[in-house]
C-alpha cells in the first residue's frame, strides 16, 4: 500500500499523506469504503458512513478527500494499478496462440470482478474525468507492454504500437460493459466475444 499512496493522484487526495499515521488513516478510509460497498452498496457509502466505518471524525475524512467521488477514484486507482501489475507479468508470457489470449482476457476480467468494491463503483464513475484519466493511463501502460510482447509481428514498430493501443482501448471498453452487467452469464458473453475478436486480430496481423 505504501507504493500506492506515493503515487496516488492529486485529483483524489486533498492532502498527500507523508507520515506513517496519516498513511494509515488513508488505508483505513479505503478499507472502510470497501466494506460499505460490499455490505450495503454504493448508495450507502457517503462521507458520514465512511467516516463512521473507519472510526474517525468526518472532519478527518474531509481533510484527505473532498467528497465520496474522490474516495471512489482513489479506490479505483488502487485496483487499476494492482491489476496492471499482474497484467504486465502475464503479457510478457503471451505467445499469441488462442489459449494464451483466452486465459489472459478471462483472468483480466476476473481480477477486476473480484477486486473489493470496484464493480460497485464503476457505474458511478464511468463519467468521472478522474477515472477516465486513470483508465487512459492504464491503457497506455498496457499498450507499451503489449507492443513488446508482439514485437515478432511482421510490421513496423510504430504501426504495432498504434495497434496495441487500439486493442488496449477496445479491451477496456469490453471490460467496462462486462463489469457493469449484473447478469453474470451476460457478462461472460461479453468476455467471450472479446476473446474471439482479439484472437481474430492476432491471427490476422501475424499473417499479413
Amino acid at each position: 500500500m505504501a507504493d500506492f499512496l506515493d503515487i496516488l493522484e492529486e485529483t483524489s487526495l486533498r492532502v498527500r499523506p507523508q507520515q506513517k499515521r496519516a498513511r494509515e488513516r488513508v488505508d483505513r478510509i479505503l478499507a472502510a469504503t470497501t466494506i460499505l460497498l460490499e455490505r450495503d452498496g454504493a448508495e450507502s457509502a457517503n462521507m458520514l458512513s465512511i467516516a463512521r466505518e473507519a472510526g474517525m471524525p468526518a472532519a478527518t475524512l474531509y481533510h484527505y478527500f473532498e467528497n465520496r467521488t474522490a474516495v471512489f477514484v482513489a479506490l479505483a486507482e488502487r485496483t487499476i494499478r494492482d491489476v496492471d501489475a499482474a497484467l504486465t507479468q502475464q503479457l510478457s508470457l503471451v505467445q499469441g496462440n488462442e489459449q494464451d489470449w483466452g486465459n489472459l482476457l478471462q483472468g483480466l476480467y476476473e481480477a477486476y470482478r473480484m477486486a473489493p468494491g470496484y464493480r460497485k463503483i464503476l457505474p458511478l464513475l464511468r463519467a468521472t474525468p478522474g477515472l477516465k484519466d486513470l483508465l487512459d493511463e492504464s491503457n497506455r501502460r498496457s499498450a507499451v507492454v503489449l507492443t513488446e510482447a508482439l514485437k515478432h509481428f511482421p510490421m513496423p514498430q510504430t504501426r504495432l504500437a498504434r495497434i496495441a493501443l487500439m486493442v488496449s482501448e477496445a479491451v477496456q471498453c469490453f471490460l467496462d460493459m462486462a463489469l457493469c452487467e449484473e447478469n453474470e452469464d451476460e457478462a461472460q458473453s461479453y468476455v467471450q466475444e472479446m476473446q474471439v475478436m482479439v484472437q481474430a486480430l492476432s491471427t490476422y496481423y501475424q499473417n499479413i
